[in-house]
């Protein structure tokens, strides 16, 4: 009789299994706070530090988010200027809208479509002599903008929590291709220059939360279409679904690394919770996870590649 072979474990599914049944468990409401400690404001705001609300507040808020800005400011090309800052080049703006309401007598265009139009009922009476207007105009966040005054960049004390590198993962992610600069305030992948940037691990309120950090922007950094070519990272700027989706694959693909580097069973309801947040914007539909999988896999088997892992052998890390 031939002896049986033991079956390998599908690490990704028993991840994956779990943190769907954590966002169960929590109806979907498991609490995401960043891991790290920063000087950026969570609220952006004009220039002149009036508050963005509505739309506007959210749409900033995910682009500071995703992409690191440490500032809560957020102004005009020509906004910039003014304070004697200049765009750094190659750096996209934000695109924010603005309703507004505008008298019909002012060039507003009337019944007739040119202000002149009669602003009488067929009765006789007033008919309403405004219109509302929707304008559309790109911004940039102070972090895109060189030269501008100090108030623009606030700072705060203490961020070290005392965390320091675990030598086995550090060997472990100095093998992959995409270079990672550290020192930032926020945590991002950049397509533009192929880099992630980081806050120093000294920020973090553990180390394995600053490496769970830096897989998930390795996993965006093999988006790329010279890489794995994923369709909702190529659409990440256009729309909120294709944002959701790069974040599930993200995270989930973080969460596979880990549970490989052997740091899942920590830090799997820091993943639930991520993950948690972004199926809000997809209407809390589970499903959208298990499909998110599948290209997570794909992200962290190139990971595990390009840092010539042989998947399986890793011994828990921790720190000292």
């Amino acid at each position: 009789m031939a002896s049986e072979r033991k079956e390998r474990r599908d690490i990704a599914q028993e991840v994956t299994d779990r943190i769907v049944e954590r966002i169960e468990e929590s109806g979907g409401n498991l609490p995401w706070r960043k891991p790290w400690k920063s000087r950026a404001v969570a609220h952006p705001c004009r220039h002149e530090g009036i508050g963005y609300r509505g739309i506007n507040h959210l749409i900033l808020s995910l682009e500071a988010f995703a992409r690191g800005f440490a500032s809560p400011y957020w102004m005009t090309f020509r906004q910039s200027k003014e304070y004697g800052g200049s765009v750094i080049k190659g750096e996209k703006g934000t695109r924010v809208v603005f309703y507004g309401v505008a008298d019909k007598r002012d060039g507003g265009g009337g019944e007739n479509g040119d202000g002149t139009g009669d602003r009488r009922g067929k009765a006789g009476g007033d008919v309403d002599a405004t219109y509302r207007f929707l304008k559309s105009f790109v911004v940039f966040n102070a972090s895109q903008i060189e030269d501008l005054p100090e108030r623009f960049h606030p700072v705060e004390d203490d961020l070290d929590t005392g965390s320091r590198p675990i030598p086995e993962l550090e060997a472990f992610f100095s093998k992959l291709p995409v270079p990672v600069v550290t020192g930032s305030e926020g945590a991002c992948y950049r397509e533009i220059t192929d880099d992630i940037l980081m806050p120093d691990i000294a920020r973090f309120e553990e180390p394995e939360r600053f490496y769970s950090t830096l897989a998930h922007e390795h996993v965006h950094s093999c988006g790329i279409k010279s890489r794995l070519g994923r369709d909702c990272f190529a659409r990440y700027h256009a729309d909120i679904k294709a944002r959701a989706e790069e974040e599930l694959v993200a995270e989930l693909g973080s969460a596979f690394i880990c549970a490989e580097l052997g740091l899942t069973p920590d830090h799997l309801d820091d993943h639930a919770a991520y993950l948690s947040s972004w199926l809000k914007a997809l209407k809390s539909d589970k499903r959208y996870i298990f499909r998110a999988a599948a290209d997570a896999q794909r992200a962290a088997d190139w990971v595990f590649k390009a840092a010539g892992h042989e998947t399986g052998q890793t011994e828990p890390a921790r720190a000292a």
